[in-house]
């Protein structure tokens, strides 16, 4: 039945929506001959991302003109932007799963108070407040932003934390470090955006002596998966579609490992259909003692993420770079495509950009240096390097976008 309502939603989105339609035609491939779900191309972000104004159903291009549309270009953790829209009403339809989890196993609701870390778009506020939440910049993960995150977290005593796990290891790291009492209010800690390693998540359960949770998504599709009190990480059935897949699109899912390639079932402006996304795992369908009959996802390969070294000799999270390239992107209206930043010594940077404009190359520069210095307070030899499209620096063809070679 499910299969049955996903051929019919991907037939739809393949016959109306321009970007679709048009890798059909690329390929040469008869939308009539398609006769199973499994039969649609596997596509990836480069699709879309050569094809980003014809990514909207024809029905919501005049709420996209009139601004009726929530809009956000992807947080750029592999180094490539694209712009992804929701309507209001399915955007927090795609949550409500996730939020009834939330509920069931850890007891965490809307109303609790919550700290998050976010990557700078634009302006220089570094602390945000939204109702109960506060959200603390990534630029502040050095060591006289973490002072003053501590203090934030004494002082509004948040009931759960939003954590990317290498900002967690900076975090509990100077915790540690420098002997600061954490308040009872943290109950709860949730994982997101990166690969979390057995030792983050013991370092973390040590130092904040609360429960924790990974949250498996992405920006295009929201949550994808995520885990239960008995550490299975559940798919979020009313979402996303997930498959397994080989190299040559074959699924293997419940056989072994592969690409993870997802549909989304809420997006209905900008539909993403069977997306692979980058990352490998196996998904895996036995019975949990929480209760959950969702499929379970183990994600094998996911996003690295080394620490920036100041010439101080501090750590220093690589989101940095999403923050500065975010504020330009922000200015020249999304310009830069795909960004790379290489750590080539204590003192110097290599990055690598793919942009729209070349005449914007000496203000990319110049904002670059400049708000490196702001965050880093010291100053680096920097080359830049233009491409001429998309890139891949990762030997698994992976897109990343930092990388430390000291």
């Amino acid at each position: 039945m499910e299969k049955e309502k996903l051929f019919e939603i991907a037939g739809e989105v393949y016959r109306n929506v321009p970007a679709y339609a048009n890798y059909l035609l690329d390929k040469s491939v008869d939308i009539n001959e398609i006769t199973e779900f499994e039969d649609f191309p596997i596509i990836d972000k480069s699709v879309l991302l050569a094809n980003q104004h014809a990514c909207i159903s024809p029905e919501y291009i005049m709420d996209s003109i009139n601004g009726k549309l929530w809009g956000s270009r992807t947080s750029g953790s592999t180094g490539r932007y694209i712009e992804v829209l929701w309507n209001k009403s399915d955007y927090f339809k795609s949550l409500i799963e996730l939020w009834m989890r939330r509920a069931e196993y850890y007891g965490i609701y809307t109303d609790n108070r919550m700290m998050f870390f976010f990557a700078r778009v634009s302006g220089d506020d570094m602390v945000i407040y939204e109702q109960n939440n506060i959200g603390i910049c990534k630029d502040m993960l050095n060591a006289d932003g973490l002072e003053y995150i501590c203090r934030q977290i004494s002082e509004y005593k948040p009931e759960w934390l939003m954590l990317q796990p290498s900002s967690a290891d900076l975090l509990c790291n100077y915790i540690i470090e420098h002997n600061i009492d954490i308040p009872d209010s943290v109950r709860y800690i949730e994982f997101s955006g990166e690969l979390l390693t057995d030792r983050v998540r013991r370092l973390t359960k040590d130092v904040f002596r609360c429960s924790i949770a990974n949250q498996y998504g992405t920006n295009e599709v929201e949550t994808i998966a995520y885990e239960c009190p008995h550490g299975a990480m559940h798919i979020m059935n009313s979402n996303v579609y997930v498959e397994i897949v080989d190299d040559i699109g074959r699924n293997v899912s419940g056989t072994g490992e592969g690409n993870i390639v997802v549909t989304s079932k809420t997006n209905k402006v900008m539909p993403f259909i069977r997306y692979k996304i980058g990352d490998k795992g196996c998904l895996n369908v036995h019975k949990c003692d929480c209760g959950n009959k969702a499929p379970i996802l183990e994600l094998t390969s996911a996003r690295p993420s080394d620490f920036v070294i100041t010439k101080g000799g501090d750590k220093v999270s690589p989101y940095i770079f999403v923050s500065i390239f975010n504020v330009i992107n922000n200015t020249l209206d999304g310009t830069i495509k795909q960004f790379y930043v290489e750590q080539s010594d204590i003192d110097k940077f290599k990055v690598h950009l793919y942009a729209d404009e070349e005449d914007d190359a000496d203000y990319i520069q110049t904002t670059f240096k400049e708000q490196l210095y702001n965050i880093l307070k010291y100053k680096y030899m920097i080359e830049f390097y233009y491409e001429d499209d998309y890139f891949h620096i990762d030997d698994n063809l992976k897109y990343i976008y930092f990388r430390s070679r000291i």
